[in-house]
């Protein structure tokens, strides 16, 4: 063999050295990486699972039965363990290499580290103290929760009733977090809240059968006996008499008596202790940007210029005669831009919703597969007098 060659099958081998060694390197990798998949997608399983579980609300408007029979527990304890997950699993998340992860993967990491990181970050502003409002509350989830749970079954109607009769326990822990909320100066303010007590009225009956959580009882399954209609129709009224009317009575008496004289007459957060941070960690928290409060008001005012311009051109196009703000009684007053019909004004959001259907492939991937509608908020429920 002469030299040439030899130095020929030398760098032949070189190469193959090389390519085996980058081979080797990248099986690693990928072994390494399908590891951190794995350990990514188990977490996530495991913290999805904890919530449903500690939120058996959220576990049934998303179509998971196995715990409608429970109400959440908002104990002080209760409160102080979420935080505690929030920050395992931030801590669980840190420990996975993202530079290991691809693709969706590393997606779905940044989402949930970011979600993670900023329900941490919220912890030193106590939302919890502030359970009760005009858009959310005892006085109305309850109500909602009964709207979106299956009643086919006995079984169904057996969780119902256990949620009636967990009801009390529930109240009372709300109660219990207002009270905090009055000490420590984390109140909602006063004028929002004046709808309320009428919410709360209008779920005290004295007679069970005429209050809006039994109404579930008025019409049954065909699979379910007579029998079996009117044992759960009596447990039903047993547990609306004792548990649901109290309950309420006494949510009544607190917000009447002791809660809204407490309320700030402030609106603005920055009423609260911290008040100015608070409201910058709320600006981050619901636009998911590092932009300040500043920022975000002058885009809004920016595109209010746009919507006006806009508004102009349309007036223009119509040959409306009259001032902007004539223009915009004229929106407000004419009866062609109104239903007189309630049953209309429900089937036209149907039809948007619809028609949003159609569209939603062409911004999103996946779509979630848990049906969803357009359902009429129930009249007791209606927010009243929410000028200000």
């Amino acid at each position: 063999m002469n030299t040439i060659e030899g130095g020929n099958r030398i760098r032949k081998l070189g190469v193959l050295s090389i390519a085996l060694l980058i081979f080797i390197t990248n099986c690693t990798q990928l072994k390494t990486t399908s590891e951190m998949s794995k350990k990514l997608h188990a977490l996530f399983e495991e913290d999805w699972e904890w919530r449903l579980k500690d939120s058996p609300e959220l576990a049934t408007y998303i179509g998971d039965i196995r715990y409608n029979d429970r109400l959440r527990d908002l104990s002080f304890e209760a409160v102080e363990r979420r935080k505690a997950h929030e920050r395992e699993m931030l801590m669980r998340i840190k420990q996975i290499k993202r530079s290991r992860l691809s693709g969706q993967d590393a997606i779905s990491y940044d989402l949930f580290f970011r979600n993670r990181q900023i329900a941490v970050e919220g912890q030193q502003y106590p939302n919890e103290w502030m359970p009760i409002s005009q858009l959310e509350g005892p006085q109305i989830d309850f109500q909602v929760l009964a709207g979106l749970m299956p009643f086919n079954h006995v079984k169904d109607y057996e969780n119902y009733i256990a949620r009636l009769e967990a009801f009390p326990k529930y109240v009372d822990q709300v109660i219990d977090l207002m009270r905090r909320g009055i000490e420590m100066k984390w109140a909602q303010p006063a004028v929002p809240l004046r709808s309320v007590p009428a919410q709360i009225e209008s779920q005290i009956t004295d007679d069970a059968f005429q209050n809006p959580l039994y109404r579930v009882f008025d019409k049954f399954s065909p699979e379910i006996s007579e029998s079996e209609r009117s044992r759960l129709k009596t447990t039903a009224q047993k547990s609306i008499t004792e548990s649901i009317v109290p309950a309420f009575k006494r949510l009544d008496a607190f917000v009447k008596e002791i809660y809204l004289p407490a309320c700030r007459r402030e609106i603005a957060a920055s009423a609260l202790p911290n008040g100015k941070a608070y409201y910058e960690y709320s600006v981050r928290f619901a636009t998911t940007t590092s932009l300040s409060p500043q920022e975000i008001h002058r885009i809004g005012l920016e595109e209010v210029k746009r919507i006006h311009q806009e508004m102009e051109t349309i007036i223009h196009q119509v040959k409306f005669i009259g001032s902007f703000q004539d223009f915009v009684v004229f929106l407000h007053s004419d009866p062609r831009f109104y239903y007189t019909k309630p049953e209309d004004l429900l089937m036209n959001y149907r039809d948007i919703a619809k028609r949003a259907d159609a569209e939603l492939p062409r911004l999103f991937a996946e779509l979630p597969r848990t049906p969803y509608g357009i359902i009429e908020i129930p009249a007791h429920l209606h927010v009243r007098d929410m000028r200000i």
